[in-house]
């Protein structure tokens, strides 16, 4: 491990109050606090509530707990009303102000101009859903991630670990990092209205509706029966735990069946994921023959011969011991030794941000007002706008990192090669494989590419790699999300784009990072929820976990986005550009740190219950009249629980036993019986008007394939309707937050392939027509992808 000693803080100069209580504040103020930002945390005489929580009930006695404590250690404690004259002005001359709700945003913007505010809020400030009272499940009715998941002859089942929570929290760090740097560069403040709706969306779902809507277009379909699904391959028992797979690619796949010793699978079409589901109760059963037959090191060793994408399925305490994960010493005790937890997610110069001291006590600190830095005037319409980005990612993860960046102002130019497209233009094309530039019709390639440039350079070529040099040079980021083996072999290895271009940052963003004994393995979203512990908290009880489905890839990329930004000031500060590694292993840790700290504090395991809660009860859903009629019910408060049990009889509304949480977690099994009962009798709509209007948190849940017509995202232009050259319109999500003086955040599809080679490599570098037609020639550019 580097030595702290070494660690530059990029964000030193950077004042943020934090007004806003739980996890989602509480994260996104963590993240500029572990980059080396003043945080001053802002609480009520009660203090923020996660003080005294424990998911699993713990006694915690005078301490603080693991969760909230590793949120806010190394932040200050004021004790405040929000309207006091000495509040106000620390909110007024500070750089960022991170809230939830609490505050009136447009006072503040328009006493403080320059100020960059961040609320993040369960639906967001606006839109019709936005004062509703909301729990992480309601939340995940709303935006379909739950509808999505699970297996068809069981109800869907909410993803684990408050995720909408984490991620609403990051997305919005990483849009107003952009902003306060945004301002020092000439930018106007901003009010950042970032939603758990939204980010929970983008993380868990943000392909399907796209998808449907051209399946609708194309082809005349419409979404078939009940949404939810399973992978398979996915997680199955071994002999000693549980392993978790992935085949996002038929290579993979191929690899797999010859990992279960099947190989006769491959000529019977097992290749196909059509075929895997279609006969997943057979194929599952020859998994597990095998799996349960072989300890999960012995599996894990065959996988990665064959390069299948597998992991342990960890969960708060196996996660611990994982060979990688000590090897890199990726997790540390707290300041005060009481717990365990992971370390911030991204190195640069490769070191790590050091931890950071105790947890203040409540109202313990003595912020002073400051004077307000110069500023230089307003110049810039986007906070990053003159940034220039290469971006040479493929997949996901990557392509999420530098959509973020391009939506944000930044002028992104997109690398693949015809010989070696982006996989993510062939996954959901496969149906349109008939049709002409069928490449050009993936929702998802559609999806996380918008606002960028698109050219090709064969980089196994010279004159691929000479041309894409001369980008370096004109480079301030360069980004790529590859094994850390290949971009030396292209030729363009750290050493090399320093030596080309010594202000440029680079990026990597390898599954597993750039050293350690998992350093050359392949990984996927799924395999980092897999890893990290979503899918262990995530599913029945007595059923196999389930990947949540999304959040690693999409919370990768935003995790590299803050990184990115990050090493950006420390450039701007030194003149000297930086290599960022941003693991995508270390960005699920990170949002999945509560087991860790529950365990390694309490040693209580938090294990996954259906869609139950530790925060909330009763919650579950409950089918009305009719088929796929669910009504989402989270009670978070005991007030919410007296008005659900005035509508369910006044024998519960009078029963003592269930004034408090834990009687009502005791007593679910029978409250589950009362509200099924009184569900069933109504119809969905009736069932959800009357809960709605008594202020019990609920919702219909809403199906993912034809979310973007949600009232709600429709009121806040969610998502944007997205002429494309060779698609038309679609339907296009765009950023999870919605900002001061921006009215849509998509202003450009994503490129066709090669689109932009002329504007690029002709423009740009001044190549003429007779260059660019001997590079096409030979295949170092192009159009299509190569034999199409």
């Amino acid at each position: 491990m580097s030595n702290a000693s070494n660690w530059i803080p990029p964000l030193a100069d950077i004042r943020v109050i934090e007004t806003g209580m739980g996890i989602a504040s509480g994260y996104a103020g963590k993240l500029f606090r572990d980059a080396g930002a003043e945080v001053i945390k802002v609480e009520p005489a009660s203090g923020d509530p996660l003080r005294t929580w424990s998911a699993t009930g713990a006694l915690l006695g005078h301490r603080p707990s693991a969760l909230f404590s590793f949120l806010a250690a190394g932040k200050q404690s004021v004790v405040g009303d929000l309207s006091e004259s000495a509040i106000q002005q620390l909110l007024t001359t500070a750089d960022l102000v991170i809230d939830d709700g609490s505050l009136d945003v447009d006072a503040l913007h328009s006493a403080a101009p320059r100020l960059v505010i961040l609320s993040v809020t369960p639906f967001g400030l606006s839109g019709p859903l936005s004062h509703r009272p909301a729990t992480d499940f309601i939340v995940q009715a709303e935006c379909g991630s739950i509808a999505a998941r699970g297996a068809p002859d069981l109800p869907p089942v909410q993803a684990g670990a408050r995720t909408s929570e984490w991620a609403a929290g990051l997305y919005g760090a990483s849009a107003a990092l952009a902003a306060v740097l945004g301002v020092q560069g000439g930018a106007d403040g901003a009010v950042i209205d970032a939603s758990w709706m939204e980010a929970m969306m983008i993380s868990t779902n943000l392909f399907s509706d796209p998808m449907w809507s051209l399946m609708k277009e194309l082809m005349g379909i419409d979404p078939p029966g009940a949404a939810r699904s399973v992978e398979t391959p996915s997680i199955y028992p071994s002999a000693d735990g549980w392993i978790g797979f992935n085949t996002n690619g038929p290579q993979h796949a191929e690899a797999f069946l010859h990992l279960i010793e099947r190989p006769d699978l491959v000529d019977a079409g097992y290749v196909m994921a059509s075929v895997r589901t279609a006969n997943r109760y057979e194929f599952d059963e020859w998994v597990r023959q095998y799996t349960t037959k072989h300890t999960s090191a012995e599996i894990l060793e065959r996988a990665g011969e064959l390069r299948v994408p597998t992991v342990r399925v960890n969960d708060g305490q196996t996660v611990l011991k994982e060979e990688h994960l000590l090897a890199r010493e990726f997790f540390a005790p707290s300041a005060d030794g009481t717990f365990t937890a992971p370390r911030p997610h991204y190195r640069i110069q490769n070191e790590r941000p050091p931890l950071a001291g105790a947890v203040a006590e409540l109202g313990a600190g003595t912020a002073s007002v400051r004077t307000v830095p110069d500023l230089p005037a307003v110049t810039r319409s986007l906070p990053l706008e003159g940034l220039k980005i290469l971006d040479v990612t493929c997949w996901w993860a990557g392509p999420s990192n530098t959509q973020i960046l391009a939506a944000m102002g930044a002028d992104v130019i997109h690398v693949e090669s015809i010989a070696h497209a982006d996989p993510m233009r062939y996954a959901a094309a496969v149906m349109f494989l008939d049709r002409d530039q069928w490449w050009e019709l993936s929702s998802f390639y559609l999806g996380i590419n918008t606002n960028k440039r698109g050219i090709t350079l064969d980089l196994n070529n010279p004159d691929g790699v000479a041309l894409a040099e001369r980008l370096v040079d004109w480079a301030d980021i360069v980004v790529e999300n590859y094994t850390p083996r290949v971009m030396p072999k292209f030729g363009l290895s750290w050493e090399r784009i320093h030596e080309l271009n010594p202000r440029a940052v680079m990026v990597r963003q390898p599954a597993f990072g750039l050293d350690g004994p998992w350093a050359e393995r392949v990984g996927f979203a799924q395999n980092m929820e897999q890893m990290a512990g979503m899918a262990y908290l995530t599913g029945y009880r007595d059923q196999e976990p389930l990947v949540p489905r999304g959040p690693g890839d999409p919370l990768g990329g935003a995790h590299a986005a803050f990184a990115t930004l990050a090493a950006l000031a420390r450039r701007d500060a030194t003149g000297e550009g930086v290599l960022v590694e941003v693991p995508l292993i270390e960005g699920s840790l990170n949002i999945t740190a509560e087991p860790v700290v529950e365990f390694t504090a309490y040693g209580r395991l938090m294990e996954r219950d259906g869609n139950r809660s530790a925060h909330a009860a009763p919650q579950g859903l409950y089918p009305c009249i009719g088929e796929e009629q669910w009504l989402a019910i989270s009670v978070g408060t005991n007030e919410q629980w007296q008005s659900l049990a005035a509508l369910l009889g006044d024998d519960l509304r009078h029963d003592a036993s269930l004034d408090t949480l834990g009687g009502r977690r005791n007593a679910h099994d029978r409250l589950d019986e009362r509200i099924n009962a009184w569900a069933a009798e109504r119809a969905l709509d009736d069932a959800l008007a009357s809960l709605i209007a008594v202020g019990v948190p609920a919702a219909a849940l809403a199906d993912p394939r034809t979310i973007h017509a949600h009232p709600h995202f429709v009121a806040r232009g969610f998502f944007e309707d997205t002429p494309h050259p060779v698609v038309g319109s679609l339907p296009i999500a765009g950023m999870p937050f919605r900002m001061s003086g921006v009215d849509r955040w998509i202003f450009a599809p994503a490129p066709l392939m090669g689109q932009h080679n002329r504007d690029v490599l002709g423009g740009l570098l001044g190549l003429d027509d007779a260059h660019l037609a001997a590079l096409t020639e030979t295949g170092v550019i192009g159009e299509r992808p190569a034999g199409s």
